[in-house]
C-alpha cells in the first residue's frame, strides 16, 4: 500500500498529475499495490484526482471525517 498526499507530493505547481504519474499508478496497479490519496482538501477535491488516477481510496482529513 502506497499512501501519498496530493499537495506540493503527487501534484506540480500548476496542480496537476503528471503522465509519468499516471503511468507509475497503473504499474503499481498491475502488481496489485494498492493507491491511497490521504489529503487534508475537502472530499470532492479527492474524489476528482483520485478518478484521474484511477485510484479508489481515500483518506480525507478535512475535518476528519472520511476513510473511502
Amino acid at each position: 500500500m502506497v499512501n501519498i498526499d496530493l499537495d506540493g507530493t503527487l501534484l506540480d505547481k500548476e496542480g496537476n498529475v503528471s503522465s509519468r504519474t499516471i503511468e507509475t499508478f497503473r504499474k503499481a496497479k498491475e502488481k496489485n499495490i494498492q493507491i491511497v490519496i490521504t489529503t487534508g482538501r475537502p472530499l470532492k477535491s479527492a474524489i476528482t484526482f483520485s478518478k484521474e488516477l484511477r485510484s479508489f481510496k481515500i483518506c480525507n482529513m478535512w475535518e476528519w471525517k472520511h476513510v473511502i
